[in-house]
């Protein structure tokens, strides 16, 4: 097992110890029956920690002036606050078996706050050590006891008739898987035929705009033949021989 180790909480260098005087009443110590402008000790008070105990040490240049052990959680039976002020407490110091009480108290209060703070943080550590030593146990036992049993109600459908599909129904609210299938097929099969009908018609639409010509009927065409006049069939110089063209390229003239 490893050594446990001393860790200083809190440390504070003028420290103002008190002889109490005979309590006066039962409600608790008051400082302000101590005397306080005569002190019966001046020093330093140190809150030391080692594993499960805690001890407040009063000592002078490192001689020993008196000592509060704290054993376990025993931190209010050591230590008290008094009852009209939050800068003094009541010590339990323990000497070779014999213990006394002794009046302390500091200057400010930010020191009395510190001091408080270092026990509670060493209370706080004890109680946390013990719950994580503890077995976990639930809030809520759900666990069955002897003789108990779960009853579970599942409540049936309503059986009917097969349908004319070979497939079952219940209520109004339900449809046959059939008649769901017969619906998915024709609507697969239906926008494919409709969209071929249209792309081809689409098509065609566009080849026709495209012929500057299309509007042009048949019967309006000049039509070609071979007695067409020939324009230089009087040719008075004599070339109508070698200017007569080809009755595909004549015909092919005037259709421009």
């Amino acid at each position: 097992m490893d050594e446990e180790l001393e860790q200083i909480q809190f440390v504070c260098r003028t420290c103002y110890v008190y002889k109490l005087p005979p309590r006066q009443s039962t409600k608790g110590h008051r400082a302000a029956d101590w005397g306080l402008d005569k002190p019966l000790w001046e020093g330093r008070m140190r809150v030391v920690t080692k594993g499960k105990n805690c001890t407040i040490s009063l000592d002078d240049k490192g001689q020993l002036f008196a000592e509060a052990p704290i054993k376990g959680d025993e931190v209010s039976r050591v230590v008290e606050p008094v009852v009209d002020s939050s800068r003094y407490f009541v010590l339990r110091v323990e000497n070779n078996g014999r213990h006394a009480f002794l009046g302390a108290g500091f200057k400010e209060r930010a020191e009395a706050f510190d001091f408080n703070v270092a026990l509670q943080d060493f209370t706080r550590s004890l109680h946390k050590e013990k719950e994580s030593l503890e077995p976990y146990q639930p809030k809520h036992d759900f666990s069955l006891k002897a003789g108990e049993k779960i009853k579970i109600s599942i409540k049936k459908k309503k059986e009917t008739a097969e349908d004319a599909d070979g497939t079952t129904t219940n209520s109004g609210s339900e449809v046959s898987l059939g008649n769901i299938g017969f619906a998915l097929a024709q609507l697969s099969t239906s926008p494919s035929t409709t969209t071929t009908a249209s792309t081809t018609a689409t098509d065609t639409t566009a080849k026709k705009s495209l012929n500057p010509f299309a509007s042009i009927s048949s019967s309006q065409e000049p039509k070609s033949s071979s007695t067409t006049a020939n324009p230089f069939e009087n040719d008075p110089f004599g070339d109508s021989s070698d200017n007569t063209t080809s009755d595909s390229s004549t015909n092919d003239w005037v259709a421009f």
